[in-house]
């Protein structure tokens, strides 16, 4: 018998691998099941995109907000390809640009 057929060198029989489930036969056949299994996947997909777009778009919905709205806006487009830059333009959107501003110049006269 083939490798294939051997588990902990017993040999399997021949009908192990070919058994199926007792809810093959009532369920996985049911076409209101198929239906439902069909429906969640695409609903779940949709869900998704829906969230990954929200979270995408949420930097450019505060870009009015900061100096760099074009920027920002770039970042999110370029972020569809390059994954980590729309993680860039939720730093920029969320960064207070003038507390550092005066950071740098408090340090720059001491």
């Amino acid at each position: 018998m083939a490798e294939a057929f051997t588990v902990h060198h017993k040999e399997l029989a021949d009908d192990y691998w070919t058994t199926t489930s007792v809810l093959k036969h009532k369920l996985l056949d049911a076409e209101w099941f198929i239906g439902l299994l069909t429906m969640m996947t695409v609903t779940t997909l949709g869900l998704v995109v829906w969230g990954y777009w929200k979270l995408h778009a949420l930097p450019k919905k505060h870009a009015a907000h900061t100096g760099q709205p074009k920027l920002v806006f770039w970042l999110c487009m370029l972020g569809f390809f390059y994954n980590n830059l729309w993680i860039a333009a939720v730093l920029i959107v969320v960064t207070d640009w003038s507390k550092i501003s005066q950071w740098l110049k408090r340090g720059q006269t001491a």
